[in-house]
């Protein structure tokens, strides 16, 4: 089956937190071609530059990676250096679109990297709409409307197991791959993400 009308390339980016001077620690990308099959992966552990506080001690337990992983990892002119490279080796005769569950957050991530892409549709904000469209409403647990929608959200709704090794960002990649081909079947003929 079809999902797709060109290749895409799933990206996400695990940080030391959310506020401005938070870093990007890690980059993982899955590229897709039309059909949901993956052509290739990258993933990579970015070397913090500034000393990990507390908030950032907190990202790590959550994405499981350990001060001694990032200190051991590449800087991040060398892993932006292999993601671009990794990016240009894919083969583009039809085109090729950088999607994101949760887009907005990464693409920016990634722009104050220096790696800029040609993004595609925000999976987040089409997985919501066809969930409202379904009758299933992302609520708070106080009960009202949800902003946003969560990975695991969109996995519980699209019947997908939600990973045990979620938050590190390659593992976020492939299920959101596969979040990215369930919801292209609910757009119909719209198979531009």
């Amino acid at each position: 089956m079809k999902y797709f009308s060109t290749p895409i390339v799933i990206v996400d980016v695990e940080t030391t937190g959310f506020g401005p001077s938070s870093e990007v620690i890690e980059i993982g990308a899955v590229c897709l071609d039309e059909y949901g099959r993956v052509r290739s992966e990258f993933g990579a552990l970015i070397q913090n530059q500034n000393e990990l506080d507390h908030k950032a001690h907190n990202a790590l337990s959550i994405n499981n990676i350990t001060e001694t992983q990032l200190n051991n990892a590449a800087s991040q002119s060398t892993i932006r250096a292999k993601f671009v490279d990794w990016w240009n080796a894919i083969p583009k005769e039809t085109g090729i679109t950088a999607v994101a569950f949760n887009q907005r957050f990464d693409s920016r991530r990634l722009n104050e990297i220096g790696i800029h892409l040609p993004w595609g549709k925000c999976l987040m904000e089409m997985t919501k709409q066809v969930m409202v469209k379904h009758g299933q409403t992302p609520m708070t647990n106080s009960g009202r409307r949800k902003g946003q929608v969560s990975l695991k959200e969109a996995c519980s709704f699209l019947g997908l197991e939600y990973p045990e090794n979620a938050h590190r960002a390659l593992e976020d990649c492939r299920i959101t791959a596969q979040v990215a081909c369930k919801i292209s079947g609910f757009w119909g003929t719209e198979r531009n993400l």
